[in-house]
């Protein structure tokens, strides 16, 4: 009995261990068991990766949430003050490149643009096709099916396929192909195998973020990936209607914003 349960165990790893195939655009799969990873290499030669999102800061509480010092101003590239935050909020808005300001007058989604010295400069002149802002060259972000990446190796519109997130839930119920277009790039991604994923308003930092659950937050983790051939990244394109977003990624935009609207 001994030797017949080491056979069988033998037979399930060694199925456990083949290698998982890129499969081609727009087929359906079903989705996979979602689990906290830590340490992941499935490929040592695998991307190595990181999230972003975009932060919603409350500037009506600015008065009462930080002390008068600790404020700091975000400026236009026209260096005038669009709105003071608190300094935390001001250093995560720098980071991500991208923040939703809750004002009394709205809401307003501001863009990192350039560097004037050390002072970083936004705009706010977005357009209502790109809700969750703007990527390289005004490309559209488009939540979980973005990526940012060197420009030195990738070029904008490129595909990679990461065979992980094939099949995953996204939290709008769609479900994920494993394709992500190249629409951003970053001042940390300094490796062809660097990649950051954008998550929307989804934090990198919560638990019900599905890419963080799969480990994509964490740079030591490794995952296989691939470049997608033209002919398949041409269809990928279309689907996401690169460089700008389809129709159903603009309305759950506007639902989402006007309900923050609300609170």
């Amino acid at each position: 009995m001994l030797k017949l349960f080491i056979f069988s165990l033998v037979i399930v790893v060694g199925l456990g261990c083949q290698k998982r195939k890129a499969a081609p655009v727009l087929r359906s799969s079903q989705p996979e068991v979602l689990q906290e990873h830590a340490n992941i290499v499935e490929d040592a030669n695998g991307l190595s990766p990181a999230l972003y999102f975009i932060p919603i800061l409350d500037v009506k509480q600015v008065d009462t949430d930080c002390r008068e010092n600790e404020k700091q101003p975000i400026k236009n590239i026209q260096g005038q003050t669009i709105t003071h935050v608190c300094e935390l909020d001001y250093r995560l808005c720098v980071k991500q490149g991208t923040c939703l300001l809750n004002e009394p007058r709205g809401i307003r989604i501001i863009n990192f643009t350039t560097r004037r010295g050390k002072i970083p400069l936004f705009s706010d002149k977005i357009k209502k096709e790109c809700p969750y802002g703007l990527g390289f060259k005004d490309a559209c972000l488009d939540p979980y099916y973005t990526v940012a990446a060197d420009l030195k190796f990738h070029k904008l519109g490129d595909v990679i396929f990461v065979p992980t997130v094939r099949g995953m839930k996204l939290p709008n119920g769609d479900t994920h192909d494993g394709y992500f277009v190249v629409r951003d790039s970053g001042s940390n991604l300094k490796s062809e195998k660097r990649f950051d994923f954008f998550t929307g308003f989804d934090r990198d930092t919560e638990d019900l973020n599905v890419f963080k659950k799969l480990g994509l937050d964490n740079k030591e983790n490794r995952f296989k990936y691939e470049k997608a051939p033209e002919a398949i990244a041409t269809k990928v394109r279309a689907k996401r209607n690169y460089p700008k977003l389809n129709r159903k990624q603009i309305a759950e935009a506007n639902v989402f914003i006007k309900k923050t609207m609300g609170k």
